[in-house]
C-alpha cells in the first residue's frame, strides 16, 4: 500500500466478482489483497446471527419469503445469486466470519472486520445475539460496528464490547446525521455516502478521534477525490483488487 491510498474494505466481500456475502466473497477479497471485509448481519427467526444483506429473500436466493420469518435451518441450505456464482455459495453464519479470520496465520496483517447491524424493529435481541461473536472478533482484528440505526450504535456504547472496536453512523442523506444528536456520549465514526463528503463537509463533521469510511467506492476517480480530501479516509468498495491496482498506478 503507498501512501496515496487509505485502507480498502470488501463491500459484501469481492461483490463484483463474487455472490455478496459469502464466505466465497470474503475469501476471494482477502486474495485481492482488501484490507478489511464489511458484511451485513440479520437476526433468523431462531434468533441466529445471519450475515445477509436483504430484508426480502428474492433477489439473493430466488426464494419468496421474508428472511426475519425464516429459521437458520432452513436458511443455512438457501444459495446466494450473483456475480461469477460457479459452484452454490450457502448463507453463512457470524461464527463463520469468526473462523474465517481466525483462520488467517498470526504473520499476516490485521483486518478491519466491518459488521453492519440492519435496522430490525426490536433491536436487542440482535445486539445480544452476535455480541459473543462480535467479542471474538474484537480480539482477532480491528472491529468495526456500523448501523443506520442508532440504537444499535446506543447499545454498544451503554454496554461496550471488552475488546476494542470503533462505531460508525451509516447514512445516505443529512437527515441521517441527526442521529448523532440522540446517541450517548461515545466517539462515532462517519460512514457517509461518499458524494456526501465534500471540503465543507469534512471540515464540519471533523472532530477529535473521528475516522470516516466511505461507501461504495468503485470509481478511481471518486477515489482519488475523497484521498485528496482526506489520506485517512476508508473507501468501501465492491472491488477491492481493481481500485488498489488502479490507485497504485495513479500514485
Amino acid at each position: 500500500m503507498t501512501s496515496q491510498r487509505a485502507a480498502l474494505i470488501a463491500h459484501r466481500g469481492a461483490s463484483r466478482v463474487s455472490p455478496e456475502n459469502t464466505l466465497h466473497a470474503f475469501a476471494q477479497a482477502l486474495a485481492d489483497g482488501a484490507d478489511g471485509l464489511e458484511c451485513d448481519l440479520r437476526l433468523s427467526l431462531d434468533g441466529e446471527p445471519i450475515i445477509f444483506h436483504d430484508a426480502d429473500l428474492m433477489r439473493l436466493t430466488g426464494h419468496h419469503g421474508q428472511f426475519a420469518e425464516k429459521p437458520w435451518s432452513e436458511l443455512r441450505h438457501l444459495t446466494i445469486r450473483g456475480a461469477g456464482e460457479g459452484a452454490p455459495h450457502t448463507i453463512p453464519h457470524l461464527r463463520d466470519l469468526v473462523a474465517l479470520v481466525a483462520q488467517r496465520p498470526s504473520t499476516s496483517p490485521r483486518l478491519i472486520i466491518n459488521v453492519e447491524l440492519k435496522p430490525i424493529k426490536a433491536h436487542l435481541p440482535l445486539v445480544t445475539a452476535c455480541r459473543p461473536h462480535l467479542e471474538a472478533l474484537a480480539r482477532s482484528s480491528d472491529l468495526v460496528l456500523s448501523s443506520f440505526d442508532p440504537r444499535v450504535l446506543a447499545a454498544f456504547a451503554v454496554v461496550p464490547l471488552s475488546g476494542p472496536h470503533r462505531l460508525g453512523l451509516l447514512f445516505e442523506d443529512l437527515n441521517g446525521l441527526a442521529a448523532l444528536r440522540f446517541l450517548p456520549t461515545a466517539v462515532y465514526d462517519l460512514h457517509p455516502e461518499a458524494s456526501l463528503l465534500t471540503d465543507a463537509t469534512h471540515a464540519a463533521w471533523s472532530s477529535p478521534g473521528r475516522r470516516f469510511r466511505a461507501w461504495t467506492v468503485d470509481d478511481p476517480i471518486v477515489a482519488r477525490r475523497l484521498l485528496t480530501l482526506d489520506p485517512t479516509i476508508a473507501l468501501i468498495t465492491n472491488r477491492p483488487g481493481p481500485l488498489a491496482a488502479e490507485l497504485e498506478e495513479a500514485s
